[in-house]
């Protein structure tokens, strides 16, 4: 099976905190090289909650990036931009 990578908004957290500020939690999750690899591309406009996990799924990991609800297109945008750019 070939390594895979997804983003994703994560479920409601901290209470609902953040969303009542207008503010969600992506999540980045698949296997760490390219994870690790995706996270430094989209740090370069975005802020990662600097919070790595265990993903899903065993042997992947996730990181985080907190962002506002209206700015969701535009990350999903860079994401998908960057996806086949990564070394595999």
């Amino acid at each position: 099976m070939s390594p895979t990578l997804r983003c994703h908004e994560e479920a409601k957290h901290d209470n609902g905190e953040c969303y009542r500020r207008g503010a969600i939690r992506m999540a980045v999750e698949g296997t760490p090289t390219l994870v690790e690899q995706m996270d430094i591309i989209l740090k370069k406009g975005w802020n990662s909650a600097l919070v790595t996990e265990e993903g899903e799924k065993e042997g992947t990991i996730a990181v985080f990036f907190l962002i506002k609800r209206h700015q969701k297109a535009d990350f999903l945008a860079d994401y998908h931009a960057a996806k086949p750019n990564l070394a595999r």
